[in-house]
């Protein structure tokens, strides 16, 4: 599995955050961003904002990126996500057009799986729309897309994109067992046969 910076030539913009806005074809007021971008602190303070103190004082919108890319005709067949490593807070993603995730919480990474929405060989548009509640926290977030994205491609058989999971199950001075989880997928219509080998 392949896992690539996906941070460059984005666009973005204030509006509604509704999710049928999303559909538009661009806005005049698109400025070019590079991320993680914080899309609150640039804006103006009031002391009436109703989430006060908690935010900083600044006055929360609703925040709208897209992305155009090409997705390299060799990758045609296999598996692709996206991985947000944080968005603050109410994060809809898009991807040519169509509704392909949504993650609430905005303090943590989640994944979209893009596979079955991308095109290989073709241009490609991804937007996400962040709706932020207010108030929305007990300190300044910033908003938007506030952490890094990346692109995941793999083959049909391959390790789950989260699914490495370590756990101490005994531990004394110079001994420690450990528990190792290593979930696979396969997305494939043919018989295939895996091996894993932890040493």
């Amino acid at each position: 599995m392949k896992k690539i910076k996906f941070n460059t030539g984005w666009n973005f913009y204030m509006g509604s955050g509704s999710a049928l806005q999303t559909m538009e074809d661009g806005n005049p007021e698109e400025t070019a961003v590079t991320l993680p971008h914080d899309a609150s602190i640039l804006r103006p303070r009031d002391s009436k904002e109703a989430g006060g103190s908690g935010n900083g004082f600044f006055r929360e919108e609703n925040y709208h990126y897209i992305k155009e890319f090409q997705l390299p005709a060799e990758d045609a067949g296999k598996c692709v996500w996206l991985e947000f490593e944080g968005i603050y807070q109410n994060a809809f993603v898009y991807i040519n057009n169509s509704f392909a995730g949504k993650n609430p919480y905005g303090y943590g990474n989640f994944y979209v799986d893009a596979t079955k929405y991308v095109h290989a060989g073709q241009k490609n548009t991804i937007k996400v729309v962040v709706k932020n509640a207010v108030p929305s926290g007990r300190w300044y977030t910033g908003g938007g897309i506030y952490r890094d994205v990346n692109i995941m491609v793999s083959e049909p058989l391959h390790l789950a994109p989260q699914g490495v999971r370590l756990a101490t199950v005994e531990a004394e001075k110079d001994l420690a067992v450990i528990r190792v989880e290593l979930p696979v997928e396969y997305h494939g219509t043919q018989v295939r046969e895996a091996e894993i080998n932890c040493s």
